[in-house]
């Protein structure tokens, strides 16, 4: 089973959600493709499984300063925005290995900040045989929670007004992000009236504003992992994914 990790401090907090609507800003379907954590310029970004480092360059638009990392399911992760870079082209990263540092603040002199309009990291995840595309882009928490086995009880969000995500079981905890009412969340457990959430990382809510609806998943059976891939296999999928770098 595949090794994941959270891209960044587990802390940061979400700013921009995958799937987002918003064709001002937004090619194609004109959703957004990832996950952006408002975190400021230097703070530590992380690989989120193993994998091959494909691209590590800046550029002026889109993700700007960015590293692209194909891993051994074939998926390909990307973060945007960053300020440093700490790994190059052909470099072999573990789960949890830093890569680069956080940027995307216009206001900084630094550059390298691409289509940014404050500090934050952009994670991105799409599919084997579908790099080609941010249009195939999946949700990044979502596909690395598949490879974290466990019992999950499902739950829909009863609040009227949403409910708070924190990083610790208790009030003061440090707010995260927010949860829209009838939403649905797997929760991994219970202890003394809060619900942790499964993610990546320490995610919590008060379980007094969930309404379990019975449903118990196990996701002992992971998907498979396809074989591993090698060096110059990766490679060719970066060169048939970037016809621009011929």
């Amino acid at each position: 089973m595949l090794k994941t990790s959270f891209p960044t401090i587990p802390t940061a907090l979400v700013t921009q959600i995958f799937g987002n609507y918003n064709p001002a800003l937004y090619g194609g379907d004109h959703k957004h493709k990832g996950i952006d954590y408002g975190v400021i310029a230097g703070t530590p970004v992380y690989a989120c499984m193993d994998g091959v480092v494909t691209i590590a360059t800046s550029q002026q638009t889109g993700y700007g300063r960015h590293v692209r990392l194909v891993h051994d399911d074939g998926c390909m992760s990307i973060y945007g925005h960053l300020s440093t870079l700490m790994v190059k082209p052909g470099d072999y990263v573990k789960a949890g290995q830093q890569i680069g540092k956080s940027g995307g603040d216009p206001k900084d002199a630094i550059d390298g900040d691409g289509l940014s309009t404050g500090p934050h990291l952009h994670w991105e995840i799409r599919p084997a045989g579908l790099h080609a595309s941010d249009q195939s882009a999946v949700d990044p928490m979502q596909y690395c929670l598949k490879y974290l086995p466990g019992s999950l009880q499902m739950a829909e969000v009863s609040a009227e007004g949403g409910l708070n995500v924190r990083d610790m079981p208790q009030a003061t905890g440090r707010y995260l992000q927010s949860l829209f009412r009838k939403q649905s969340v797997k929760v991994v457990e219970i202890r003394d009236g809060w619900a942790r959430l499964h993610s990546l990382r320490d995610e919590w809510v008060s379980a007094k504003y969930l309404f379990f609806t019975g449903e118990v998943i196990h996701v002992d059976d992971a998907p498979a992992i396809k074989p591993e891939l090698s060096l110059s296999e990766k490679v060719a999928m970066l060169w048939a994914a970037h016809p621009e770098l011929h």
